[in-house]
């Protein structure tokens, strides 16, 4: 059963996939850096702060507010797309919410930044929301990971793993077991565990997805894995 659920998640996203192998470029906002903070009562609303170094000036140069969530769970940002001084990133947020009954949501939205000499202004906007197949209410432990083309998102109190193309802003969700961790190394390669064992999902070809019993995760430069 774990190898057709495999073969399925590989089929679903080896389109998405296709003609993201372009050499990344570096980001306009390489001495920038992205904090977020809560706003209001837990899981409702999130403010971000852009803050760093451009050109001869430092400090915060503003950033938005994202409000009238019911129990958001986990935040993790785009890539880049730059062309002339602008430069876009999307900023995905998961909202397992309250209620199991009620199915989660992503809520995408559209960083700009336009920068100058010596400034960056930046605006924040709801892009879309992603209704997705997902019942887990606030007891769920939230789990999101990423490749260039596609997130995968689940919590700790659902066995439906959802997979959400980035270009097309849809989503597929596969039966699992009840999941324990999603994670991510640098290149894109995707871990999921949970119940019934553990799966990795390459992403340079998804169909040879790999599976099996135990537990597998997947750690990067940035971020320790933590048994």
């Amino acid at each position: 059963m774990r190898t057709h659920v495999l073969l399925a998640i590989a089929v679903a996203i080896a389109c998405s996939y296709a003609g993201m192998a372009e050499a990344k470029k570096s980001s306009p906002d390489q001495t920038l850096w992205s904090q977020y903070s809560p706003d209001g009562p837990p899981g409702t609303g999130y403010d971000l702060d852009v803050c760093g170094q451009v050109g001869n000036t430092s400090g915060c140069y503003g950033g938005g507010t994202m409000l009238g969530f019911d129990h958001a769970c986990a935040i993790i940002e785009g890539s880049a797309r730059t062309k002339g001084s602008v430069m876009t990133r999307d900023v995905y947020v998961l909202d397992e919410r309250s209620n199991e009954n009620d199915p989660g949501i992503l809520y995408v939205y559209e960083r700009k930044d336009t920068f100058g000499t010596n400034s960056d202004t930046i605006e924040l906007n709801l892009k879309k929301q992603v209704t997705l197949d997902l019942h887990s209410g606030s007891k769920g432990k939230c789990f999101m990971a990423a490749s260039d083309a596609t997130i995968f998102a689940g919590t700790s109190a659902s066995t439906q793993l959802n997979e959400i193309d980035k270009k097309a802003l849809t989503a597929t969700s596969f039966n699992v077991g009840l999941m324990t961790s999603i994670t991510a190394d640098d290149r894109g390669n995707i871990a999921i565990d949970d119940a019934n064992g553990f799966g990795i999902i390459p992403y340079w070809n998804s169909s040879a997805g790999q599976g099996g019993g135990g537990k597998g995760y997947l750690s990067n430069t940035r971020n320790a894995w933590v048994p």
